[in-house]
């Protein structure tokens, strides 16, 4: 089946598995000692060929980037570098003893750091969109525009919402940026 739907991915060191995914049908890359496609059973049997043809693209686009460790640096620059380097900025400047000097550096502190992980998130969403992209250059728009609707079905992506804090962009911001109008916004 696969060779069928990606005969583009023979000869790759890539293994696609299928599996019964926990709470929501989803399919993601892993890029470890060997790379791994998973998809969730459930995405295998609403799917066509062509439109898991797009998924699993975008997929392979995250391993020959190498985009899992992208990502994990992005979180961990987030979450883990900007406190250290305030603690070593603390341990350079001393902290000032009045409580509006403390407040404001708390302050200070907290929107930094939201920052940073509002943008480590949109990074994210950026290389989603750059995967869409390679993606895209296996399947026609039809069928990509069906592959999202199916997906939206199966619940593991929102239709138009997203928050900052979204690893993902909504349907509608990775259609559009396929050059795409979604349905819902064509009928106006």
């Amino acid at each position: 089946m696969i060779q069928r739907t990606v005969p583009e991915l023979k000869g790759e060191e890539i293994d696609i598995l299928s599996a019964d995914v926990p709470y929501k049908a989803n399919l993601f890359a892993l890029k470890k000692r060997k790379s791994v496609i998973i998809i969730d059973n459930r995405i295998l049997s609403q799917l066509s060929d062509k439109e898991l043809r797009f998924f699993i693209m975008h997929e392979y686009s995250h391993i020959k980037d190498n985009d899992p460790l992208k990502m994990q640096l992005a979180s961990l620059s987030a979450i883990a570098l900007i406190p250290l380097i305030v603690s070593i900025l603390l341990d350079i400047f001393s902290l000032p003893n009045n409580a509006i000097a403390i407040t404001a550096f708390v302050v200070i502190f907290v929107i930094i750091y939201l920052s940073g992980l509002a943008g480590a998130f949109k990074y994210k969403r950026h290389i989603e969109l750059k995967c869409d992209a390679y993606g895209a250059k296996y399947v026609d728009k039809e069928d990509i525009e069906s592959a999202f609707h199916q997906l939206v079905k199966l619940e593991p992506i929102n239709n138009k919402k997203r928050s900052a804090l979204s690893s993902h962009p909504s349907v509608n911001e990775r259609l559009k940026n396929l050059g795409i109008v979604p349905e819902d916004e064509g009928k106006n």
